[in-house]
C-alpha cells in the first residue's frame, strides 16, 4: 500500500515538473508543446509572446515583432526593417534632425536617410539626407541618378552631379576640357573658354585672368566697382579711398585717394603727409613727422605747417637734431641749419655740434667752434677738450699729452702723468716719471716712486741715509743709518 502511494506521488511530481518546464524555460533540447512558442529573453512557452521582453523579432511568435524591447502585433516605432511586417520598411523621422521615432511604412519618401538603403523602391534615392523619388541633383554613382541621367564630375572626397550628359556640364573646372573653365553660380555649371559676364561668387568660378567683381559678374577688370577690401577687386587692383570711407573703389592707381598706411595704396605708391593721401613718392609733400614721409625720407624744416618731406634736410632750418635727416645734425647758434657735420660752426655747448664733435674754446664764456679736435683751444677741464685730449698746464690748453708742460698740480697733467718738481719753486713740469726731480713727500713723485731722504724722487732709496723705515722705499728697511733691502 505504501509503495502504491509513492508511485502516485512520483507520477504527479513528474507531470508538474513538465508543466513548469513548459511555462518557464524552453530551448532546442527542451522544446515547447506544438501549440506554444518559446518566447522572449526569458525563454518561456506561451500560446503568444505579446508583451514578453525581446531583443529581436525572432524571439516573438509569428506575425509578432520586437518593438521597443517588447513583442507586439504591430510596431508604433522601429529600429530596423526586422521590426516591420512584410512589404514595409523602417523609415526615418519626417524631417532630418527631428527627435522622432522611426516608423514602419510602405514608402520612405520624404523621410530622413543616411544612404539609399534607408529608402524604399527602385526609383527612390537618399538625397541630402532625405529620401526622394527620381534621383538626386548630386550623386556618388550613376545609380543615384534618375533614369536617363548619369553622375558627372565625380571626384574623390566630393560629390558629382546628375545630368543627361556630362558634355559642358561641370562642378569644378577640372571637369572641363583643357582651356575651358566651369562658369556660373549654380551647383552644376557650364564649361566655357571665358566666363565674362557670367554670375559668380568667387574667383574660382571665373576663367584665368578674370575676377569675380562686386557686381557678382566675372570680368577682366573690376576698376570703378565699389569695394570694402582689396580682395574684392581684380588682379593687380587695389580698393582705394578707404582712409576716409567705409566703401572704396577698385582701381589700378590710388594717387590722391585717402589712406591710413602705404598698404592702403596701390603697388609702388606711398601714403603721405598728415592729410594721408596716396602719392608716387612723398618728396615735397607737407608733413608733421617723419612717419608722414616714405621710407628714406625725413620731415624737414623747423616751422610747423611748412615742413616738407625730402630725402635730405641739408641746408634746411632746424631747432634740434630731430628736424634733420638720419646722420645729419642741427648746427650753429643763431640761424641753425642741418648739415652732415658742424666742424667750424659757432657753438655754446656740445649740443650745438654733431654727436662726434665738441664745442671747443668755451671755457671763458665766449662762443666756441665745433670740431673733432680741440688741440690748442682754451679749457678749464678735460671735459672742454675732445676725446683722448687733456686740459694741460697753467695756460690751460687742450693737447694729446702734457709731458714737459708747466704745472702747479697733477690735475693740470694728463691722466697718466704727474706734476714733477713742483716743490722746488711751486711750478713743476708734467711727466710720465718724476725720478731725479725735487720733492718733499712721496705724493710729489710718480707711480711706484719714493721721495728719499735727499729730497729727490727715486725708484728706490737703497744706500740713502735714514733715521727710520719711513725714509726708505716700499720693501726696504733702515739699518745702520742706510736703507737696505
Amino acid at each position: 500500500m505504501r509503495t502504491s502511494w509513492f508511485c502516485i506521488l512520483y507520477i504527479l511530481y513528474a507531470a508538474l515538473s513538465r508543466v513548469a518546464a513548459s511555462e518557464s524555460e524552453c530551448s532546442s533540447t527542451n522544446p515547447c508543446p506544438d501549440t506554444q512558442h518559446c518566447c522572449g529573453r526569458n525563454k518561456v512557452c506561451r500560446v503568444n509572446c505579446i508583451n514578453e521582453s525581446c531583443y529581436y523579432s525572432g524571439q516573438c511568435a509569428p506575425e509578432e515583432y520586437c518593438c521597443g524591447g517588447k513583442c507586439v502585433v504591430n510596431c508604433s516605432s522601429c529600429f530596423d526593417n526586422s521590426n516591420c511586417p512584410s512589404g514595409q520598411r523602417c523609415c526615418g523621422p519626417l524631417s532630418v534632425g527631428e527627435n522622432l521615432n522611426s516608423t514602419c511604412e510602405k514608402s520612405c519618401l520624404g523621410r530622413s536617410c543616411v544612404d539609399w538603403y534607408d529608402c524604399h523602391g527602385s526609383t527612390d534615392h537618399c538625397c541630402a539626407g532625405v529620401c526622394q523619388s527620381g534621383g538626386c541633383s548630386s550623386c556618388h554613382n550613376d545609380s543615384e541618378c534618375s533614369s536617363g541621367k548619369v553622375c558627372c564630375g565625380l571626384h574623390r572626397n566630393s560629390e558629382g552631379h546628375c545630368a543627361e550628359s556630362c558634355v559642358n556640364a561641370c562642378k569644378f573646372t577640372s571637369d572641363c576640357p583643357s582651356g575651358e573653365y566651369c562658369c556660373g553660380v549654380a551647383i552644376v555649371g557650364k564649361c566655357a573658354p571665358s566666363c565674362i559676364g557670367k554670375s559668380c561668387k568667387f574667383d574660382s568660378r571665373c576663367a584665368s585672368g578674370e575676377s569675380c567683381c562686386s557686381d557678382g559678374k566675372c570680368g577682366t577688370s573690376c576698376v570703378g566697382m565699389p569695394c570694402d577690401r582689396t580682395n574684392a577687386c581684380g588682379s593687380g587692383e587695389t580698393c582705394c579711398d578707404l582712409g576716409e570711407n567705409s566703401i572704396g573703389t577698385c582701381g589700378t592707381s590710388c594717387i590722391g585717394k585717402s589712406c591710413e598706411g602705404t598698404s592702403w595704396c596701390a603697388l609702388g605708391e606711398e601714403c603721405c603727409g598728415y592729410s594721408r593721401r596716396c602719392r608716387i613718392n612723398c618728396t615735397g609733400g607737407p608733413c608733421g613727422f617723419d612717419y608722414d614721409c616714405m621710407d628714406g625720407e625725413s620731415c624737414c624744416g623747423s616751422v610747423e605747417g611748412s615742413r616738407k618731406c625730402a630725402p635730405s634736410c641739408v641746408g634746411k632750418s632746424c631747432k634740434s637734431h630731430s628736424h634733420c635727416a638720419t646722420h645729419e645734425h642741427c648746427c650753429g647758434v643763431v640761424n641753425r641749419t642741418c648739415a652732415l657735420n658742424c666742424t667750424g660752426e659757432l657753438c655754446r655747448s656740445d649740443n650745438d655740434c654733431a654727436k662726434s664733435e665738441r664745442c671747443c674754446g668755451v671755457s671763458d664764456g665766449a662762443r666756441g667752434t665745433c670740431g673733432t679736435a680741440c688741440i690748442g683751444k682754451s679749457c678749464k677741464s678735460d671735459s672742454h677738450c675732445a676725446t683722448r685730449e687733456y686740459c694741460c698746464g697753467a695756460n690751460s690748453t687742450c693737447a694729446k699729452k702734457c709731458v714737459g708742460g708747466k704745472c702747479s698740480g697733477r690735475e693740470q697733467c694728463a691722466s697718466n702723468e704727474f706734476c714733477c718738481g713742483e716743490a722746488s719753486n711751486y711750478s713743476g713740469n708734467c711727466g710720465k716719471s718724476c725720478v731725479g726731480t725735487p720733492c718733499t713727500e712721496n705724493s710729489e713723485c710718480g707711480f711706484a716712486e719714493h721721495c728719499c731722504s735727499n729730497k729727490i724722487c727715486a725708484s728706490n732709496c737703497i744706500g740713502k741715509r735714514c733715521v727710520g723705515n719711513f725714509q726708505c722705499a716700499w720693501g726696504e728697511i733702515c739699518r745702520s743709518g742706510s736703507c737696505v733691502h
